[in-house]
């Protein structure tokens, strides 16, 4: 008997070590499905914030370069020069049924000349405040941003090619 006793629990053991083994191996092989914390996506936004910015901050005088940007829903890409910016838009009110609306954005405290990738309360409408979160990024600039004599904006989801022109004494930043 004390045969028999000694082997089954030899065989418990080895079964409860190789189950041991296999969820350790399960764990280590797709750790990123099981860890929560940690772990940050990329944001796409960001990406395309950044590649601006180091496009804008690498141009001469006088030269122009362009990018494609993809601003996802209630985000807002928006310049700042030295005051709060007002910004007209044709907004579509309800079933079809459109009005002009002003919005004067607040200025970001920290920035001078700025431009600022903002994420908004509504994918439609824009508030004065929706610059002035603690998620909201900016870059400061000596110079001017405008889109050509108007404020620099883009709200609304889509893909927008960009044509950037470091002059003198401003920054252009065109967009179709």
């Amino acid at each position: 008997m004390n045969k028999k006793a000694g082997t089954k629990t030899l065989l418990k053991t080895l079964i409860g070590f190789l189950i041991a083994i296999f969820f350790i191996i399960l764990l280590l092989a797709i750790p990123g499905k099981f860890i929560l914390f940690g772990r940050e996506k990329a944001d796409t936004q960001e990406n395309f914030f950044n590649e601006l910015n180091n496009k804008i901050q690498k141009l001469g005088i006088n030269e122009e370069e362009t990018q494609a940007f993809q601003l996802e829903s209630n985000r807002l890409l928006i310049a700042f020069n030295k005051k709060d910016t007002e910004i007209s838009r044709n907004v579509e009110v309800y079933l079809g049924n459109k009005k002009d609306v002003n919005t004067i954005f607040k200025k970001p405290p920290e920035c001078t000349n700025c431009l600022c990738l903002c994420k908004t309360e509504d994918d439609k409408l824009t508030f004065e405040n929706d610059c002035l979160q603690e998620n909201d990024i900016c870059e400061n600039y000596e110079k001017e941003i405008k889109n050509n004599d108007k404020e620099f904006f883009l709200f609304g989801e889509g893909l927008y090619n960009l044509k950037i022109k470091k002059g003198f004494d401003d920054i252009i930043i065109e967009y179709e």
